[in-house]
């Protein structure tokens, strides 16, 4: 019988093995895990995340000053984090 793991688990893996600095063939095996599981899971996930558009949610933790000017855009998800001035061209953005 095989385990069906929810994208989010996947996620928590892939980044537990680049953490560990273990090889995948090492990794998997320590954690019980098929390398062939592995690499295909990882590849459709590579593959899921360059299709499409990442959903960004803003959060306002606190009201800043009027007179607070941010020069810095960070747009952040768990697998990357992009940082540009917030003067970039957009031309520049649609690569």
């Amino acid at each position: 019988m095989s385990l069906i793991r929810p994208d989010e688990e996947w996620m928590a893996i892939f980044q537990e093995q680049q953490q560990s600095g273990l090889s995948i063939a090492r990794f998997c095996k320590q954690n019980q895990l098929a390398p062939k599981t592995f690499r295909r899971r990882q590849k459709r996930m590579e593959e899921q995340n360059t299709q499409g558009f990442v959903k960004v949610e803003q959060t306002v933790t606190e009201a800043l000053p009027p007179q607070v000017i941010h020069d810095r855009c960070i747009l952040q998800t768990s697998q990357f984090t992009l940082d540009f001035p917030t003067g970039v061209s957009t031309l520049w953005l649609d690569g």
